[in-house]
């Protein structure tokens, strides 16, 4: 696996346990729920950056089948990991 892979995953994780823990002190603490923005895009990042990940995987495993009609599903992937990153 590719250096820059291996961060991203781990970029994602400390991201998705970063919002899991502002999300449980926001549940012990109900005052901190104005932090609940921050809260959100952490894990929005997180998901973002997945979701796109998962798609660019089916759009390479399509890619052999569909030719040249399976880039806009690259192409979506690319770009939830963008927006995820």
């Amino acid at each position: 696996m590719e250096w820059f892979v291996r961060a991203f995953i781990k970029a994602s994780l400390a991201w998705l346990g970063l919002g899991v823990t502002l999300g449980v002190a926001m549940a012990a603490q109900p005052a901190w729920i104005v932090y609940r923005p921050a809260h959100v895009h952490m894990n929005l990042h997180w998901a973002l950056a997945n979701l796109g990940l998962a798609t660019m995987v089916a759009g390479f495993g399509l890619q052999p089948r569909l030719g040249t009609r399976a880039i806009p599903i690259l192409a979506a992937g690319g770009t939830l990991s963008a927006l995820g990153a």
